[in-house]
């Protein structure tokens, strides 16, 4: 696995050095992806093999973000709270607040904009059938 990226760059940053408290920015619920956007009109025209190309490589980085990532991340508390730091997190009722407050910004949008809507509403059915398998992953 590459030794680069967020991770690497925080290391060699040497944050531990730098700081005595870190605040880690976890979210409840967290997930990342990676996000790629094409110009709707652009899209339709390209062949369908260029499309399925694209959809392909898309996937795959995502994919080797997250290895990446999960590969990167594990021994980086260690190594900070060896360096003496403590870690710290967001108090829950925050966080919660912070998600609620997304959610309530997201049915707004939803109830102003069909589009928004066409895609938030299958969205929502995802995340909690995704949310189910991330609590017993």
């Amino acid at each position: 696995m590459p030794q680069s990226g967020w991770p690497l760059q925080r290391r060699k940053a040497r944050l531990s050095q730098g700081c005595a408290a870190l605040l880690l920015p976890w979210l409840v619920g967290k997930q990342f992806e990676a996000s790629f956007y094409v110009n709707t009109k652009t899209w339709d025209t390209l062949p369908k093999d260029y499309q399925a190309a694209f959809e392909a490589t898309a996937a795959q980085a995502n994919g080797d973000m997250m290895d990446e990532y999960d590969f990167t991340n594990p021994p980086a508390p260690k190594r900070l709270v060896g360096n003496g730091v403590k870690l710290h997190t967001y108090p829950t009722e925050m966080l919660r607040a912070a998600q609620n407050a997304a959610f309530e910004l997201r049915a707004e949008e939803a109830d102003k904009s069909p589009a928004f809507r066409k895609m938030y509403e299958p969205w929502k059915k995802f995340r909690v059938e995704a949310m189910l398998w991330h609590c017993v992953a």
